[in-house]
């Protein structure tokens, strides 16, 4: 079984570089960048939509990712394939555990008036689908 699983794992990374994905694509970094084509692979591929990234900024789901990215369009591919909008993601520096509504609705001084204005979209959108912060998840 390990071995076919590994076997899987290996084919979709060629498929992926023949496709036009660079080795250091994954699900999380297409998510973040708002690369459709990049998810649609991985999910296409079988990718657990809620599978949490071990190596990112933030050990989140790709919801998580698009949320900071600010990708409407790679949001509701997620929310389409169905993404657990009050996924908790393992920490932050401050060692709080948030969801993706936490980090659509938190800006930084370096966001533009564009990506600002895509994470109330996409905080507008995860409400629609019943999204809550990490702090009304614990009321």
């Amino acid at each position: 079984m390990k071995y076919i699983v590994s076997a899987t794992i290996a084919a979709a990374f060629l498929v992926s570089c023949e496709q036009g994905a660079s080795p250091k694509d994954s699900i999380w970094e297409g998510a973040e960048h708002g690369d459709v084509e990049v998810v649609e692979f991985y999910l296409d591929q079988g990718t657990d939509v809620d599978a949490k990234g071990e190596r990112s900024w933030m050990e989140g789901t790709p919801l998580h990712h698009a949320a900071k990215g600010g990708s409407v369009e790679v949001t509701e591919l997620l929310l389409a394939n169905g993404a657990d909008v009050n996924a908790l993601g393992e920490t932050t520096p401050l060692g709080k555990s948030v969801t993706p509504l936490d980090i659509a609705t938190a800006y930084s001084e370096e966001d533009s008036v564009e990506r600002k204005t895509s994470k109330e979209t996409i905080a507008n959108l995860l409400r629609s689908h019943g999204a809550m912060t990490a702090a009304e998840l614990r009321n």
